[in-house]
């Protein structure tokens, strides 16, 4: 795995990415679909820190994940 994924640092096993290796074929047929946070325009930056709107956010994550 080394070889494959030298920048790559994980919890999981060799046998554990070997495992999730074979399943990706079945796996590459769902649609994939990505996001960000924070939701653009639910922050301001000061100075290095960010001030958002948490309840936004997080109402915004669990839309994503389960649906509105």
């Amino acid at each position: 795995m080394d070889k494959i994924l030298p920048q790559v640092h994980t919890g999981l096993s060799k046998s554990e990415l070997s495992s999730l290796l074979l399943a990706a074929p079945s796996m590459l047929k769902y649609p994939l679909e990505q996001d960000s946070l924070p939701v653009h325009g639910t922050y301001e930056s000061y100075n290095y820190t960010f001030h958002l709107d948490l309840p936004v956010n997080v109402r915004h994550l669990q839309d994503f994940l389960y649906g509105s």
